[in-house]
């Protein structure tokens, strides 16, 4: 039960948090986070799969400006979601796992430049995509 704990955190260093609830989906027991489902591409702009995104949550991005890229259907679902799972390096500059075209083509049509690389010994062996193997910096 970290979360609570990550909530007092954030707190003090004057970050808003929000709770969501998330579907079933996969069952209680599968890994399906916030994350899942939604990648931060720029401060305006996230590849999303929208079905399964919180609907006060997706009310929030969209109240706030931010452009929704759909990740392709097909290729979220044949990847269990690692298609969506996409590392930005600065603004609309990603790294994303190779084998997914239609949602690399949604992202830059977006305008992000897209990176790719071979994921079957990273990744994929290690149940994770760029984001989950990666600390997160914080940007100036």
């Amino acid at each position: 039960m970290a979360g609570p704990l990550q909530r007092v955190l954030m707190r003090s260093a004057a970050s808003e948090v929000y709770g969501y609830d998330l579907p079933l989906w996969h069952g209680e027991d599968a890994c399906l986070h916030l994350m899942s489902v939604i990648s931060p591409l720029a401060d305006d702009l996230a590849l999303v799969y929208a079905p399964l995104l919180p609907a006060a949550f997706y009310q929030m991005l969209r109240a706030r400006s931010i452009r929704l890229v759909e990740g392709d259907a097909g290729e979220f679902f044949a990847s269990n979601g690692l298609s969506l799972n996409v590392l930005p390096t600065a603004p609309r500059e990603v790294i994303a796992v190779a084998g997914f075209p239609k949602t690399a083509a949604a992202m830059a049509a977006a305008g992000c430049r897209v990176s790719t690389f071979e994921a079957d010994a990273l990744c994929i062996a290690c149940e994770g995509g760029p984001t989950c193997l990666t600390r997160p910096v914080l940007r100036q």
